[in-house]
C-alpha cells in the first residue's frame, strides 16, 4: 500500500526524488514551482501556473503563500533546486569558494589616480580604494550560505544559530 501525502512527515518529504514528489503534486502545483524558480515571483508563478489572479493579483498572491507553505510543494522546489545543482555541479563548497574569491578581489586596494591637467597623464593621489559595497555582500551571501544569517522577505535579517554539522 502506498503511502498518501498526508502521511508523510515533513522529514520523510526532504529524502524523496523529484520524480516521488511529482506523484504527490497536482500538474498545476509542479508548473507553480517551476515558474517560480525562473524569477522566485510567488504572484508571478502563480498566475503563470493558472491560478486565479483577483483583485489587484491578491488571489495569486494568497495561492502563492499556501503553495510555498505546502510542506509537498516546498519538498519538491528544494528538490528541484537540488536537482538542478547537481546537473551545474554547484555545491555548497563551490559557491562559498566563489563568494571567498569575490570577496578577496573586492578587499584589493587600489590607488586612486587622477588626471593632471600639466602633465597630460594619471597620477597617484597617495590615496587607496576597494569595493566596500561588494565585499560586505559576498560576505552576507556567505554567511546566509553557511546558515549565520538568514535574510527575511522584507529585506531585514535575522540571526540564526550555525548548523550544526557545519560547527563541528
Amino acid at each position: 500500500m502506498t503511502k498518501k501525502r498526508a502521511d508523510y512527515t515533513t522529514e520523510e518529504l526532504a529524502e524523496l526524488t523529484v520524480a516521488e514528489l511529482e506523484q504527490l503534486l497536482t500538474d498545476k502545483q509542479q508548473l507553480f514551482v517551476r515558474q517560480y524558480c525562473l524569477d522566485h515571483n510567488g504572484t508571478q508563478a502563480a498566475i503563470r501556473a493558472g491560478y486565479r489572479a483577483g483583485k489587484e493579483n491578491h488571489a495569486a498572491a494568497t495561492q502563492a503563500a499556501r503553495l510555498l507553505k505546502d510542506p509537498a510543494v516546498h519538498a519538491y522546489l528544494l528538490a528541484v533546486k537540488r536537482e538542478t545543482f547537481n546537473q551545474l555541479g554547484i555545491t555548497l563548497e563551490s559557491l562559498c569558494t566563489d563568494l571567498l574569491d569575490i570577496r578577496d578581489k573586492c578587499m584589493q586596494v587600489t590607488p586612486v589616480v587622477e588626471w593632471d591637467k600639466v602633465a597630460h597623464a594619471y597620477r597617484e593621489t597617495g590615496e587607496y580604494q576597494f569595493d566596500a559595497k561588494g565585499a560586505i555582500r559576498a560576505t552576507e551571501l556567505l554567511a546566509e550560505l553557511l546558515g549565520v544569517k538568514e535574510r527575511r522577505g522584507d529585506g531585514a535579517t535575522i540571526r540564526v544559530e550555525l548548523d550544526k554539522e557545519l560547527a563541528q
